[in-house]
């Protein structure tokens, strides 16, 4: 099954290229990489770590390739809270299973919301790194649920914006058929969600009835009638909340999820994916949540789902649950739920949150849930490694980072795909 968005395993990972001067062939074949190429991957800016041209003492120039992988990652306690003070000798790193060598670490440290604007840049622990972007890029996707909120998904959010976010944290809501612009008015995104909670009920209900008689994957790509659409229009009319534009969902949560990468794709790192469902995320194969997992490694975006709901729906394959004068059979084709797939779903956002370094919250409590988010995100460490051995021809490659600190966990992209596309756009 082929799903529109996401792309066969022969797309981009951001490799790094660079020219520099060196000045003996001894030292083009053993010279350590600078540690201010570091810098280049950390602030994302397209500039020489050595002005092109420049020569050496000698008055030779000769060029060298350096192709960088950056890997972010949050290590936790198993209370899971972040551990600060590691160093490069505590971590172990693979790619495809071959043992790589670190070359650079750099700690991220983002003061937290109560020490104010004045302390907004972000901070680093290593010498000769450049300045780290000073705020964190989140998309909220509130994905299709029930028209009750029984965790508390809206109140949680909303705190999380007021209280936890800083002035620099970039955000931006996706629901129904609508994306906001990111901005960094936080209030104007409290409005948005109020009038999410005010209005959903109407909404939902309505395309929850189309789901029962059509399938859920046809009824979220139908076209709303006008009442409807007026109303879901009107949630985000108005100067008091964020600009936002349409777009046409073809159906289900994995398109959602796959627009919603492809928009943080462009934003300043850390990227995180904030996906709400109801009932977690219902997908016919496996091989669907990885896609998922490989459209957001390359975009470097991590994916915190949180379950919102519980257990029950009124969809079935089996005839005996849809007799004739009721709902009637689902049409062929439609995506309808099983007991199997009540099972599964929170499985599969378990595993999207592990393959792209984040960390679900599976009927947990949210407020603490995104608190702890916020926490984790403002404290990361930069790996950087020149992948040895391997080929650049866009295939997949798996990547594995391991603590070696004893009850150290750790949360990282789990691959990245081999292709030199931005290398090439940094050297024209």
């Amino acid at each position: 099954m082929r799903v529109a968005g996401i792309p066969p395993p022969a797309q981009a990972e951001p490799a790094m290229r660079r020219s520099k001067p060196i000045p003996s062939r001894a030292t083009q074949m053993a010279g350590p990489v600078s540690l201010a190429l570091a810098s280049l991957f950390l602030a994302a800016a397209a500039r020489p770590v050595f002005a092109p041209g420049e020569k050496a003492a000698d008055g030779r120039v000769i060029r060298a390739e350096v192709r960088m992988v950056p890997v972010r990652i949050y290590a936790t306690a198993p209370d899971g809270e972040p551990v600060p003070g590691l160093t490069a000798a505590d971590f172990r790193l693979y790619d495809d299973g071959r043992p790589q060598t670190i070359l650079t670490l750099i700690r991220e440290t983002i003061p937290p919301a109560a020490a104010g604007p004045a302390a907004g840049a972000g901070l680093q622990e290593s010498a000769g790194a450049a300045a780290l972007p000073a705020g964190r890029s989140f998309l909220i996707l509130l994905g299709f649920g029930g028209a009750e909120d029984p965790f508390g998904a809206v109140d949680a959010l909303e705190h999380f914006l007021r209280e936890n976010l800083r002035p620099a944290d970039r955000v931006a809501v996706m629901f129904f058929d609508r994306v906001t612009e990111f901005t960094v008015r936080h209030d104007q995104v409290v409005n948005l969600l109020e009038r999410y909670r005010r209005g959903r009920s109407e909404i939902e209900t309505y395309y929850w009835q189309q789901a029962e008689r059509r399938g859920l994957f046809r009824a979220q790509g139908l076209a709303a009638p006008p009442g409807i659409r007026a109303a879901a229009d009107a949630l985000f009319a108005g100067p008091d909340v964020p600009p936002s534009h349409r777009w046409v969902p073809e159906g289900g949560g994995v398109h959602e999820l796959a627009k919603a990468i492809g928009l943080l794709r462009d934003q300043p790192e850390p990227r995180c994916l904030l996906y709400f469902a109801d009932q977690g995320l219902v997908l016919p194969r496996l091989a669907l949540v990885r896609g998922l997992a490989n459209l957001a490694t390359d975009a470097r975006v991590a994916v915190f789902p949180f379950q919102t709901g519980g257990l029950g729906s009124g969809f079935s394959r089996n005839p005996l649950d849809n007799p004739a004068g009721s709902r009637g059979a689902p049409p062929d084709g439609a995506l309808v739920l099983t007991d199997r797939d009540q099972l599964q779903a929170p499985a599969s956002l378990e595993q999207l949150a592990e393959w792209t370094g984040g960390r679900a919250s599976i009927h947990a409590g949210l407020p603490e849930a995104l608190a702890r988010l916020d926490r984790l995100t403002r404290s990361a460490y930069l790996l950087g490694y020149c992948p040895n051995r391997i080929r650049w021809d866009g295939r997949y490659h798996r990547i594995r980072v391991e603590a070696l600190r004893p009850g150290v966990r750790v949360l990282c992209r789990q691959g990245y795909f081999a292709t030199d596309r931005e290398a090439q756009a940094l050297t024209r």
